[in-house]
């Protein structure tokens, strides 16, 4: 063989090199791209759960916030009611003392 041969056998030899290289990249480029769609597809559902999250918090805050305000409502009506009850019962034991103690002078 001559040189010429040679060298055009090199070069053959090194274009198929280079296009099997460039199957692998093109290869890998797919694979690369159809990972980075998957990845912005999670990122887009896991964007869409953060908002979700956000909305059933925030409806929970407000519920509880409501709820809190109808306990605090109901303490406060229970507690302006015992103290009813107590000023009540004051009252109650202030006549039956008086009571009492006009009770024990007349008896003496």
């Amino acid at each position: 063989m001559n040189n010429t041969q040679q060298r055009l056998n090199q070069v053959q030899e090194s274009g198929d090199e280079l296009s099997q290289q460039l199957a692998t990249v093109t290869a890998v480029n797919i694979a690369l791209k159809s990972q980075l769609e998957r990845k912005n597809d999670e990122k887009l559902a896991l964007r869409q759960e953060i908002i979700d999250l956000r909305r059933d918090f925030t409806a929970d805050v407000f519920r509880l916030l409501a709820a809190n305000e109808l306990a605090e409502e109901g303490f406060r009506a229970a507690q302006a009611q015992l103290l009813t009850e107590l000023e009540r019962q004051r009252k109650l034991n202030d006549a039956l003392r008086k009571e009492l103690e006009k009770n024990q002078l007349g008896c003496q």
